[in-house]
C-alpha cells in the first residue's frame, strides 16, 4: 500500500464539542496503534474531564498536557502577559512534538482561540504546519479558526450552538441525567428494529492515492477507477471477467479444493483460513477459469482473486491455470491470464513451489502449438506468480500503477544496501526498462486485448 499523508483537521465554530471530537479521533488513532499527544492551550490543570479519559488508556499511549491557567484569564480588554507567555510555551511544545518523530498524532487544543486573541502569530503556525513531516496528523481545535488555517486544512468541521443542558461539561447532573433518561412512554413502533436502521457503512470509499471520498456505486460504475486521479483499485475476479468477456461465460473446475497436505498452522490453521475465505467469497480458491468470448473471439481466461488469502498460488491455483492452458490447446483458443497475487502459498510448502514449473511447462506446450498467451498484470503481482506464468506472455500488459516484482522493495534495499529509485517496481517503471510491453488503462483494456488477439491470431 502507498504511504498515507498525515491529515490536518480543524474543529471550530461557536458550539460545544470541539475538544470532544478531537479526543474521539485521538482515541481511535490510539486504537489503531498510533501514538498521540494533546497539548492544551489556555486550559489549566484543573478538571476538564479529558485527563481522566486519557488515564484510562495510559500515558504511554495517549498523553495530555494542560499548559494554561484557564479561560477565566482570557478575553479581557488586554490579555495577561503571563497567558501570552504560556501560549508561546505551549506552541513550542506542540511544534517540537510534531517534528520529534515520537508522535503520529498531535492535537493542538484551543489553538484557534489563542490565535484569535493575537497570542500567537497565525503565519508562523500555518508555515510550521505546512512543512511538518508527511506522516504526522495534526488536529487544531477552538472557535474562530484563522482563515489561513482553514484554507490549509484537509478537513474542517464547524460546531453549531445548540440548546442542551450543559453549562460546564456534565456538571449540572440534575438537568443532564434527565436528558439521558426517557421520562415519557415511547411511541409504539410497528416497524421491526432491523428495518429502522439506516445502513451507511461501506457506501463510501476513500481513494488511496488522492484521498478523495467516492460513492461506492459511482466507483463500481467507473470500473473501480477513481474518477478524480484515475487510481486503479483492486478488482475482484468475477467483476474482472464480466468486464472483459462478452455476456455469458462458462466456469471450469469450480469444485477443485485444497487438501491441506501439510496440516499447516500459523496464527490459525490453514484449513480454517480456507473455510473462512470460501464462506466470505463464495469460491473454492483464489482463481476462476472461464471460457467465453472477447469482442466475439473465443478465449480461455483465468482471473485471480486477491481477497482469497492474498491471491496466493497453491496446488489448486496451479492446477486450474494448467488446465486452462490445456483447454486452450484442445479448443485452439488463445489464453489470457489476469494476475493479482502475493506469490506462492507458503501454507502448502514445496507443493506450491512445484506449480511454478508445472504452469511454465504447460505454457511451453501452448507456445509449441502456436497459440497466443497474453498476461495481464494488476496490482499487486509478486513472488512466485511473477516468477512463473505472469511474465511468460507473448504480450505482458499491466494496469497503471500496478506493483510488480518478486521480492519487496524493503528486502531488496536491505540486500543490495542501496536506495531504490522512485516508482521502482511500478508498472510505468517496468515499461520504461523493458519488462512490460504496454501499460493500459482499465477502460481501454478490453479493446486493447481484442486488437492484440487479432494481430497474434492472424
Amino acid at each position: 500500500m502507498p504511504e498515507e499523508k498525515g491529515l490536518l483537521i480543524v474543529y471550530t465554530g461557536p458550539g460545544k464539542g470541539k475538544t470532544t471530537c478531537a479526543l474521539g479521533t485521538a482515541f481511535r488513532a490510539v486504537g489503531q496503534g498510533l501514538r498521540a499527544l494533546m497539548v492544551q492551550f489556555i486550559k489549566g490543570s484543573w478538571h476538564y474531564g479529558e485527563l481522566d479519559a486519557a488515564k484510562m488508556l495510559g500515558d504511554d499511549k495517549f498523553e495530555i498536557r494542560p499548559m494554561g491557567r484557564g479561560f477565566v484569564k482570557i478575553g479581557g480588554a488586554e490579555t495577561d502577559p503571563e497567558d501570552v507567555k504560556l501560549a508561546h510555551e505551549c506552541w513550542q511544545t506542540g511544534r517540537e512534538a510534531i517534528y520529534s518523530g515520537k508522535y503520529d498524532l498531535v492535537v493542538l487544543d484551543e489553538i484557534n482561540y489563542t490565535i484569535s486573541y493575537k497570542m500567537l502569530d497565525p503565519d508562523e503556525v500555518v508555515e510550521a504546519l505546512k512543512s511538518r513531516p508527511e506522516r504526522v496528523h495534526v488536529i487544531c481545535t477552538g472557535r474562530n479558526a484563522h482563515p489561513k488555517l482553514v484554507e490549509l486544512a484537509d478537513l474542517v468541521s464547524e460546531m453549531r450552538e445548540v440548546k442542551h443542558p450543559y453549562t460546564k461539561g456534565i456538571l449540572a447532573l440534575d438537568i443532564s441525567m434527565a436528558w439521558f433518561k426517557r421520562e415519557k412512554k415511547s411511541i409504539e413502533q410497528t416497524t421491526p428494529p432491523e428495518e429502522r436502521r439506516v445502513r451507511t457503512e461501506g457506501l463510501w470509499v476513500k481513494c488511496e492515492s488522492c484521498r478523495t471520498i467516492v460513492f461506492r456505486k459511482d466507483l463500481e460504475a467507473n470500473l473501480h477507477v477513481c474518477p478524480k486521479c484515475q487510481f486503479h483499485f483492486k478488482m475482484s475476479a468475477r467483476p474482472r471477467l464480466e468486464m472483459l468477456l462478452d455476456g455469458r461465460w462458462t466456469e471450469h473446475d469450480a469444485g477443485m479444493t485444497s487438501t491441506d497436505p501439510l496440516k499447516f498452522v500459523d496464527t490459525k490453521p490453514y484449513a480454517q483460513r480456507l473455510k473462512e475465505a470460501r464462506k466470505k467469497l463464495g469460491m473454492n480458491d483464489a482463481i476462476i477459469t472461464a471460457e467465453g468470448q472477447l469482442n466475439g473471439r473465443p478465449v480461455v481466461m483465468c482471473a485471480m482473486e486477491f481477497s482469497f488469502i492474498g491471491g496466493s498460488m497453491g496446488a489448486v491455483v496451479g492446477e486450474k491455470v494448467t488446465r486452462g492452458i490445456e483447454l486452450s490447446i484442445e479448443t485452439r483458443q488463445p489464453f489470457i491470464a489476469v494476475s493479482c497475487s502475493g506469490g506462492a502459498r507458503m501454507m502448502e510448502g514445496t507443493v506450491s513451489l512445484m506449480q511454478l514449473a508445472k504452469v511454465s511447462a504447460a505454457l511451453a506446450k501452448l507456445d509449441d502449438e502456436k497459440l497466443p498467451y497474453i498476461s495481464v498484470l494488476t496490482d499487486p503481482t509478486t513472488g512466485g506468480v511473477t516468477a512463473s506464468f505472469a511474465m511468460l506472455g507473448d504480450l505482458n500488459i499491466a494496469e497503471p500503477g500496478a506493483l510488480i516484482g518478486f521480492a519487496g522493495p524493503r528486502v531488496i534495499e536491505q540486500t543490495i544496501r542501496q536506495k531504490l529509485p522512485e516508482g521502482f517496481q511500478r508498472s510505468e517503471f517496468l515499461l520504461e526498462h523493458g519488462f512490460l510491453d504496454a501499460v493500459v488503462h482499465r477502460k481501454e483494456l478490453k479493446a486493447y486485448l481484442a486488437n492484440a488477439l487479432d494481430l497474434l491470431m492472424n
